[in-house]
């Protein structure tokens, strides 16, 4: 199912990103179907220096089976492709998604694909939650998977996810980038680089400025940056 005005998209963001005002402006969340029809039309309006270098692309699951009966309107290779095409234009780009694990017709198998997708594509943000079951729905009838089957599996996929992102960051490392500070906190700032990375500076004063910093250290959802 796609929605019939997902063609709508393109042309605001185009009319927005051509306002004369200085900001920058981060696309949230789209699903894998309605991201397909305008794919090729997004990556080309992100090569605008006004919007930041992020796609959230919640694929729910890795497996074509699990997607199916979750009655989900496109498939992995599509998600995939999705991804693909704005890795290959912005090598940088940070990746967001969300998995449900412990669907009740979850296979170890399925489980697996969800592991090698976190290891592939390495998502810098990853939102799992966990199978609850809801009255009037599909997934009522099935029976649900044994709750510490899940527990495991949520915990094997965020240790993944805490690896490959820590791992993704490292590029960064000694790099000298370009910051928007844009939130002040006790005793340090938050800043975002161009693709949305939150960056820890400590200093005074710094709030709405854009300033270049060099990258001292790394973790799984930050960076910490000095300012040059």
């Amino acid at each position: 199912m796609l929605i019939n005005d997902n063609q709508k998209l393109p042309e605001l963001l185009e009319k927005i990103l051509a306002l004369k005002h200085n900001f920058k402006l981060r696309l949230g969340m789209m699903g894998p179907n309605n991201v397909l029809p305008i794919l090729d039309k997004l990556v080309e309006i992100y090569k605008n220096p006004k919007i930041y270098k992020f796609i959230h692309i919640p694929i729910q699951s890795a497996s074509n089976s699990v997607l199916k009966h979750m009655n989900r309107y496109y498939t992995i290779e599509q998600a995939e492709n999705i991804i693909n095409k704005f890795k290959k234009e912005f090598p940088n780009i940070v990746i967001a998604t969300d998995i449900i694990v412990g669907y009740p017709t979850e296979t170890n198998e399925d489980h697996k694909k969800n592991l090698d997708f976190i290891e592939k594509f390495k998502p810098d943000v990853l939102n799992i939650s966990k199978m609850s079951i809801h009255k009037q729905t599909p997934a009522e009838k099935l029976k649900p998977l044994d709750i510490d089957i899940i527990n495991k599996r949520t915990t094997e996929l965020m240790q993944a996810h805490r690896q490959t992102a820590s791992e993704n960051k490292k590029k960064f490392l000694k790099k000298t980038i370009n910051v928007f500070v844009d939130i002040k906190r006790q005793g340090f700032f938050e800043a975002r680089d161009e693709n949305y990375n939150i960056v820890i500076l400590v200093g005074d004063n710094l709030l709405g400025k854009n300033i270049q910093v060099k990258i001292k250290d790394v973790g799984v959802h930050h960076m910490l940056g000095e300012m040059i």
